[in-house]
């Protein structure tokens, strides 16, 4: 019987889900090697076991092959070709090839997801930990191309595709990226009001452009229950409606939950974590937590999944340091 070390990838991973139609692909995108890529990828395994949970990474991560590696430089014809046009055109603060990698990563997915037939994705930030079963949620959504917030979104092809024109238009068509600098020239002129706020520029991201998708493509996105539960909820008499789960837009801001040393303070059930609103005076349970910024050095905290496995691929990675630091002696 053939496995998924003597199988060419594509055959594989076709085969998988034609076996299993009660999964769906998780795609995680990295460069670079970080310590806490193995909690979240470990985590994102033992949440949804049934799924192929993939890693494009490159040389520098390939050795986590408890889950699928392909390096991302094989998906990068597109990702190119927006490079680019994107060369002269950069308007961040952040550096160029942090910004360039955040819009690279739409093509980089559209080009995997086109080249391994896969029709449905969720897309997570390298920086989240998940505790709910995605092709569960992705029910509830299938009727729409795309799924919001895009750190842990539910992609169609159909949607990933339109996503990559609209970025490119966006960066081809003068008249769409005069849009940008009228955006970015409001913005920057915001921050200049505060006189509190050191950054005085500001900038266009992926994010700034998926915002305009969403805008003008209402009728085919839609955006999971997040944090910011007094935006989404709506009020009847004393009776608010609530969500039975939410995501996390980011644990070291409070959107109006229970907060301790600067993170939302987590309650444990049944190994799911909760966190109480503050104005509702109610633990919720949350589907994800997202480790943004210095937060990151808390992931190994916050894991349900095999400790085992995370030491085991911690060793792994000493070892292979040790033994190229002898090569090289």
């Amino acid at each position: 019987m053939l496995t998924s070390a003597s199988l060419p990838w594509e055959i594989f991973l076709n085969e998988q889900i034609g076996e299993n139609l009660m999964s769906i692909p998780i795609m995680m995108i990295h460069r670079g090697y970080a310590s806490y890529l193995i909690q979240t990828l470990n985590q994102a395994k033992y949440t949804n076991q049934e799924s192929d949970i993939i890693l494009l990474g490159d040389a520098s991560n390939n050795f986590l092959n408890f889950i699928h590696h392909e390096k991302f430089d094989k998906y990068y014809v597109e990702a190119k070709k927006f490079e680019q046009v994107y060369v002269d055109k950069h308007m961040s603060p952040n550096s160029y090839s942090y910004e360039l990698l955040c819009f690279q990563r739409w093509f980089i997915i559209k080009e995997f997801m086109q080249k391994n037939k896969i029709e449905q994705a969720v897309h997570l930030d390298s920086d989240i930990m998940t505790y709910t079963n995605f092709y569960n949620e992705y029910k509830k959504f299938e009727k729409f191309e795309y799924v919001f917030p895009t750190y842990s979104c539910l992609i169609k092809y159909d949607g990933i595709e339109r996503i990559c024109n609209h970025l490119m238009d966006f960066y081809t068509k003068p008249s769409l990226f005069e849009i940008l600098k009228s955006i970015q020239e409001q913005k920057s002129l915001q921050l200049q009001q505060k006189n509190s706020c050191k950054q005085k520029i500001a900038g266009i991201s992926d994010m700034t452009l998926l915002t305009l998708f969403r805008e003008r493509n209402s009728d085919n996105v839609c955006t999971l229950p997040l944090d910011k539960i007094g935006l989404t909820l709506t009020k009847s008499s004393s009776e608010f409606d609530i969500p039975d789960s939410i995501y996390d837009t980011n644990i070291n801001v409070s959107n109006g939950f229970e907060m301790h040393n600067g993170i939302k303070k987590i309650y444990w059930q049944d190994q799911q974590p909760f966190c109480r609103h503050l104005e509702l005076d109610r633990k919720i349970k949350f589907n994800s937590l997202h480790f943004q910024g210095v937060s990151k050095k808390y992931i190994n905290k916050y894991s349900t999944g095999s400790k085992s496995q995370v030491l085991f691929f911690n060793l792994k990675r000493m070892f292979n340091q040790g033994k190229n630091k002898l090569a090289n002696f």
